[in-house]
């Protein structure tokens, strides 16, 4: 059934830096030949059209890209399943959503991609890129649960919410939004530490 190809969507990656050895990088050469090319020949070249992901990705290290959403090879996802494609199928209009008495699929995967649980497939349901609100507040939610989680066993077991409770609010009864915001951020980062990022060369090879 086409509706089910719906729910594949496109998700974010998640890379995480580990401390490795420089002797256990591999030492695959580099492309010595494409470094000879001026970054302006080379961004000409494909001038007007989406450049292979290599030669994106290629291009982000060196101009010094921090890998954000939309940048190297790290675009938006591409599909023949758009959500003008859903909403024609569904027979709904676009500015309200796909109701789940429109919807042809089972009640499962209408839930599934009704995201925000509001009794409508939107737009925005389907959007999983950095803009979009939902997709923002899934990271600060991961973020807290993680710091929450100290073992960081993917479970938060009661002890260790009341142990986050009792540290943000200094073992009183109740806590504060002041005290649980300057608890959760407490020596949070948004990038590398100083040191931590790779060099050029590691990403190239």
């Amino acid at each position: 059934m086409r509706f089910f190809l719906m729910a594949t969507l496109m998700t974010t990656a998640t890379v995480l830096a580990e401390d490795v050895p420089q002797s256990a990088i591999p030492k695959f050469p580099l492309n010595t030949e494409l470094e000879k090319i001026p970054l302006e020949e080379l961004e000409k070249a494909y001038e007007g059209q989406t450049a292979p992901e290599a030669i994106r990705m290629y291009l982000a290290i060196v101009k010094g890209s921090r890998m954000g959403a939309g940048e190297g090879w790290f675009g938006p996802a591409q599909s023949r399943y758009t959500w003008q494609w859903l909403v024609d199928a569904c027979g709904a209009d676009a500015a309200v959503g796909v109701s789940a008495e429109l919807f042809p699929g089972p009640g499962t995967l209408f839930q599934r991609l009704d995201r925000d649980r509001d009794g409508l497939i939107t737009q925005g349901d389907l959007d999983w890129s950095d803009r979009n609100p939902w997709v923002q507040y899934a990271y600060m939610t991961n973020r807290l649960f993680r710091k929450m989680d100290p073992n960081g066993d993917g479970r938060l077991h009661r002890d260790e919410w009341l142990a986050f409770f009792d540290a943000a609010s200094h073992s009183k009864d109740e806590v504060t939004a002041g005290e649980l915001r300057d608890h959760w951020l407490a020596g949070m980062t948004s990038g590398f530490l100083p040191g931590d990022a790779p060099s050029t060369e590691v990403l190239l090879r």
